[in-house]
């Protein structure tokens, strides 16, 4: 058998550990890879629609985390263990409110029924978090990358390819295609924003902040190729996803020539994306820079009065929440995560949930100033968290929950690896 290896490794093939394929596979559809197959699914108007094949996406996830954990030994950071524990009782609460909300009479939370509220709770934000912060190796940190980079590349070339009809239609928002007369399945503009912000967020922190990475001309096609389901999604909270980061990132590293360096690069760069999306007529920077006139207009926000409302039903059961949607008003939820986790789970889960983000706050500014090389990390971090303030519900807070495993593990790993 050893004979065989070696003429496999012989003739140029690379033998990858079991491990470091399950892990790839896991961060590969857990992340980004996961919207490459609804990409398709939705563009081939597939008969059975995304419910079925997400939830086969999101249990093969899970069965292969299930898998590594059943071969190899489950490693919990003894610093990270206050974080495991927060994450129970804050996820217990939530579990909690759903089965209340079954032996209530509560037949559906929205469009699911509370038995879901449940699974989901599982599947989409509890296993993953486990798994991604219990990564003991750097090799893997490393895996994960990789995952991440080639699925961002993967889903944003498929956009290209698939919605090239749209692109060169002229549209500024892919949310306009129905005006178009282009008949053609699409997928949420936030989707496309948010997945491409990451991609190009992890890319840049990643090839500033390693001294073996240097720019080259695929570089710039990969960071092209990236920008496409970007423009078209021209959401105003992914523009904050991908800058206010990096701009945390520069101010708190280096020295003061360096911090001057990188921030000229950054506001030339921010420069250059403005000039490419008002070439091209994408609306990005028009719907950004609108914000105020629309606040003054009373136009823009309609998330104000839905975080109010968050507010209100929160104070009518603030000690362990009153329900997991809104309860007599427009929407579902409140577009804001720290406003949900309190309106949902009340003081019990919601000061859990703060204080798992403080510890992740200072696991960020660690490795910010310490390990500098899983910067991409605490990129991947702050952009989960800043699309989860301003977009999607709790429950499919997928990405956020991970990069709060991820982090916790980066942060231990930096903290073991600078005490020695």
């Amino acid at each position: 058998m050893k004979n065989n290896l070696n003429a496999i490794k012989n003739i140029g093939l690379t033998i990858y550990p079991k491990s470091d394929i399950i892990v790839f596979l896991v961060a590969f559809i857990n992340f980004i890879g996961y919207y490459v197959f609804i990409l398709l699914i939705v563009f081939l108007d597939i008969g059975l629609g995304t419910t079925a094949f997400t939830g086969i996406l999101r249990v093969s996830v899970v069965g292969m985390i299930f898998l590594f954990f059943l071969n190899y030994r489950i490693h919990l950071y003894r610093e990270g263990l206050l974080v495991h524990i927060l994450m129970l009782v804050f996820l217990g609460v939530y579990v909690f409110q759903s089965v209340n909300a079954y032996y209530t009479g509560v037949e559906s939370l929205g469009t699911r029924a509370p038995i879901f509220h449940i699974i989901m709770a599982l599947i989409y934000l509890y296993m993953p978090f486990v798994f991604f912060a219990t990564i003991k190796s750097n090799k893997h940190f490393d895996v994960i990358l990789r995952a991440l980079l080639y699925s961002a590349f993967i889903f944003s070339l498929f956009v290209l390819i698939l919605y090239w009809e749209l692109l060169v239609s002229g549209i500024s928002r892919i949310t306009f295609a129905i005006y178009t007369g282009i008949e053609i399945g699409t997928v949420n503009a936030l989707i496309l924003a948010y997945m491409s912000s990451i991609g190009i967020g992890v890319f840049f922190a990643h090839k500033l902040y390693s001294v073996k990475e240097s720019w080259s001309l695929f570089s710039l096609i990969y960071v092209g190729v990236l920008l496409v389901p970007f423009l078209l999604g021209s959401s105003r909270g992914a523009l904050f996803a991908l800058l206010v980061p990096f701009f945390m990132i520069i101010v708190l590293s280096g020295n003061f020539k360096s911090r001057v360096y990188l921030l000229s690069g950054f506001f030339f760069g921010v420069m250059s994306l403005y000039f490419i999306a008002t070439h091209f007529e994408f609306g990005v920077f028009r719907r950004t820079l609108r914000i105020i006139t629309d606040l003054e207009a009373v136009r823009s926000t309609q998330r104000v009065p839905l975080w109010g409302h968050a507010i209100s039903q929160f104070l009518e059961s603030p000690i362990y929440g009153d329900m997991i949607y809104f309860t007599g008003a427009g929407g579902r939820y409140p577009h804001n995560i720290i406003l949900e986790v309190f309106m949902t789970t009340g003081l019990i889960g919601g000061l859990s949930y703060i204080t798992i983000l403080l510890i992740t706050v200072y696991y960020s500014f660690y490795i910010v100033k310490n390990n500098q090389k899983l910067n991409w990390v605490v990129v991947l971090y702050w952009q989960s968290f800043i699309a989860a303030s301003l977009s999607f519900e709790l429950i499919v807070q997928v990405i956020h929950f991970s990069s709060i495993g991820l982090l916790v593990s980066a942060g231990c790993l930096s903290k073991k690896r600078f005490k020695r």
